[in-house]
């Protein structure tokens, strides 16, 4: 089990070129933790260098500048 507390600063990614690289690094690193192997794949997962080139909406950065917390093993 985990408990974490997080202090930090966000900012909108406002061109095209920083919003594909913030939603590259996204897809890239944080993706492959919410799969399983019973995990039915997602169109969102299985292409998403078109995906994230049509995505509308905003994307923000978050810069974290305090962590604390822990881990427990259960």
């Amino acid at each position: 089990m985990a408990k974490c507390d997080c202090l930090g600063k966000f900012e909108e990614l406002r061109t095209p070129e920083e919003r594909k690289a913030g939603m590259r690094i996204l897809m890239d690193t944080v993706m492959p933790f919410m799969t399983g192997e019973t995990t039915i794949g997602h169109a969102m997962s299985d292409s998403h260098p078109k995906t994230i080139e049509a995505m509308k909406g905003v994307v923000y950065r978050i810069e974290l500048t305090q962590k604390t917390g822990r881990y427990e093993k259960t």
